[in-house]
């Protein structure tokens, strides 16, 4: 019975403690890079009918602060932002820098 009881209470925190990382509808999350900054608009993702497992764990981390793109990443275009941006399930990120970086 402890055994379920801890079990329960760790599901509960884990639960709250992802809640308060999360970019929710309504709330942005921003980025600094050279080539200006990123919002990411948790209200246009709701918008477009995804949830947060739609991405999270397996496209990015549930640890805020581990999102570290690099230009490589982007032009292999597997992973982060990328493995929707591409053109098929959203738009094509290549080519249309301005839609996400704002100088």
């Amino acid at each position: 019975m402890k055994f379920l009881t801890l079990a329960v209470t760790m599901l509960a925190i884990l639960a709250i403690v992802g809640a308060a990382m999360a970019v929710a509808p309504g709330k942005t999350a921003e980025w600094d890079t050279s080539l200006g900054k990123v919002v990411f608009d948790g209200q246009k993702h709701a918008d477009a009918d995804l949830g947060c497992m739609d991405c999270h764990p397996k496209v990015f981390q549930m640890k805020s602060g581990s999102f570290d793109a690099t230009m490589p990443d982007h032009n292999a275009g597997e992973q982060y932002c990328w493995a929707c941006h591409n053109g098929t399930r959203a738009f094509e990120s290549t080519g249309n820098c301005t839609k996400c970086h704002q100088k």
